[in-house]
């Protein structure tokens, strides 16, 4: 880890002002913090004087929903095979692989999409990266249904980066 830190700080004259990808600075910025907890911290106001940034807190909720979204993959291949009438001769694994197959390509494009919505409008707008998509990414395909296109998925990011 020291020395992923040390290339980045080595790296970070080259996103900053003046810099040939200061462009960027959004992306590095999103990528730094994601990876190493800022060192800085609340000045002012009513927040907690801590160390911790709500990416931290947004991994944490996503960890939190993995039993759920481990449930809902094993649910998807038990209500396919049950309405097939096979469940009498599938496994635990028959199940929970064909919900995971099921349910995949919907975190994939959910993941794909919000990130490449989210580094396109930070750098658009000159902001920073939002910690939003790391629990939408998850949410959106846990309570879309099963059978829902890929495409549903595309629009519902389009809709949540709209509304801000």
């Amino acid at each position: 880890m020291k020395a992923l830190r040390k290339y980045l700080d080595k790296v970070k004259p080259h996103f900053e002002e003046g810099g040939k990808l200061h462009a960027f600075r959004s992306v590095y910025d999103g990528f730094d913090t994601f990876l190493f907890v800022p060192n800085t911290t609340s000045k002012s106001g009513v927040s907690i004087h801590d160390a911790i940034d709500s990416k931290r807190i947004m991994s944490f909720v996503v960890i939190a929903l993995m039993p759920a979204l481990l449930f809902g993959m094993y649910n998807v291949g038990y209500q396919t095979y049950k309405l097939a009438g096979a469940l009498a001769s599938a496994t635990f694994f028959d199940l929970f692989a064909y919900g995971f197959l099921a349910v995949l390509p919907k975190i994939l494009v959910s993941y794909i999409v919000g990130l490449g919505i989210e580094f396109a409008w930070a750098q658009w707008k000159g902001e920073e990266i939002q910690e939003g998509y790391l629990v939408s990414g998850i949410i959106i395909p846990m309570i879309v249904p099963v059978n829902c296109p890929l495409w549903l998925h595309v629009c519902s990011f389009s809709s949540r980066i709209l509304r801000r």
